[in-house]
């Protein structure tokens, strides 16, 4: 810069240089950037939590725990008897019809004489089928037994019948007899018979009385004898029903015994309905347990739902409809999300839980509460298997955060309102 002095300055060229060129440079107020930021971060975020609080809210939430379920339900196929699976087309995700064969199960022993549950089966079967025999012979005999009774007892009413003639023939002639013998008697007075014949005649009626009382006995007898045939054909019917029971409850002994060996020797697990085989536990060839859980069938048509057990405590606040968020075990909602759902059905009796199987309810009574899940695009690929663990968070209402702020003022104006009152 030029150092020359102005005509008219009374000051030196230096000075005049060192003015527009000092460090203190023209006087003015220098307010450093970052004060500047700050107090413009501080302005929004003041303004931020105002509008956070003016037109913010927050929902109170239920939280529930429960288990993945399928409507209609999903159903286990159990082992029944210990045992071999010999023969499997389980699958995961396999279609399967109703009545067809899952699995082949069987418990049979081989030794060098052969299978031994089959060697007891056809000795109870042999057995079974001598009872038969046996029964089938005391019915025959029985039979036979009623047949000569039914004989004898026509002999006897036979006979009957013709003592019943004959006593009636004979009480004729007695009558006759007696007529004949007073007939005499009257003639013996006049002296027109002789006392021989009177006699004789007496003789003939004594002795048709003797033969009509001794026919009336021989009826007594015969009658008794009638009614011992029939107590006997009695008798040999309930002597054969009795025997028969007897015998027949034995074979369904040996039924069941033979029922119970079949089963053990081998067991058809089918399809109780058409669907899909998931959570397939056992396969060929692998030993399972009585009452070890295979697999499981899932109705084609089945759909999965969510199984909440929720206290009474916190069951006012929870309603048809109403929102709700859920974590799911099998999949960590830290990258899968939570899944979203909707409240469809709430029991209106709790529900009969043994006090062991319950987990963090102390013993109070628990409700069902159903949930239909609502899956976003991303999360339809997520599979939900029955028994999956829930946990759960139900919204239940839904306040503005200045309510929330001045809710401690609002619960000391009604106390003060309640003690003026």
């Amino acid at each position: 810069m030029s150092t020359e002095k102005h005509e008219n300055s009374i000051y030196r060229a230096e000075a005049l240089q060192h003015k527009q060129e000092g460090w203190l440079g023209v006087s003015y107020l220098d307010i450093p950037s970052s004060l500047s930021i700050c107090i413009l971060t501080g302005m929004l975020t003041v303004a931020f939590i105002v509008s956070i609080i003016i037109f913010g809210s927050y929902s109170e939430r239920v939280n529930a725990s429960g288990n993945v379920i399928y409507d209609p339900p999903a159903v286990s196929l159990i082992a029944q008897n210990n045992g071999i699976i010999i023969n499997s087309v389980a699958s995961e995700k396999k279609l399967i019809k109703q009545g067809e064969v899952i699995f082949s199960v069987s418990d049979e022993t081989e030794t060098n004489l052969g299978a031994t549950k089959f060697e007891i089966e056809e000795s109870l079967k042999k057995q079974r089928n001598i009872l038969l025999k046996k029964i089938n012979i005391i019915t025959t005999e029985a039979e036979e037994n009623k047949n000569y009774f039914i004989e004898r007892i026509k002999n006897k009413e036979q006979e009957i019948n013709g003592l019943n003639i004959l006593i009636k023939n004979a009480e004729e002639q007695r009558k006759w007899f007696e007529k004949k013998s007073s007939l005499y008697e009257q003639l013996r007075k006049k002296g027109l018979a002789r006392d021989s014949e009177f006699i004789d005649r007496k003789k003939d009626y004594y002795s048709a009385i003797v033969n009509l009382s001794s026919a009336r006995v021989k009826i007594i007898t015969l009658q008794g004898e009638l009614l011992d045939f029939k107590k006997k054909i009695s008798a040999t019917d309930r002597e054969a029903d009795s025997a028969k029971k007897l015998i027949t409850a034995e074979i369904a002994g040996i039924k069941q015994k033979i029922l119970n060996i079949e089963k053990q020797r081998e067991y058809l697990i089918v399809a109780p309905f058409n669907g899909k085989i998931t959570s397939v536990t056992a396969h060929k060839g692998e030993r399972v347990k009585a009452g070890q859980q295979v697999a499981v069938i899932v109705p084609l048509a089945a759909r999965p739902k969510i199984e909440l057990l929720s206290s009474s405590d916190s069951l006012g606040d929870v309603a048809d409809g109403q929102q709700v968020k859920m974590r799911i075990a099998a999949y960590p909602y830290q990258w899968y999300g939570k899944v979203a759902g909707v409240i469809e059905a709430i029991s209106e009796a709790p529900v009969n839980i043994p006090p062991s199987a319950q987990t963090n309810s102390e013993g109070k009574a628990l409700f069902r509460i159903t949930v239909r899940p609502v899956m976003t695009e991303q999360q339809k690929s997520l599979s939900l298997l029955p028994g999956m663990k829930v946990e759960t968070e139900i919204y239940v209402r839904t306040r503005k955060n200045y309510e929330w702020l001045f809710m401690p003022v609002k619960r000391v104006y009604e106390r003060i309102c309640d003690n003026t009152q």
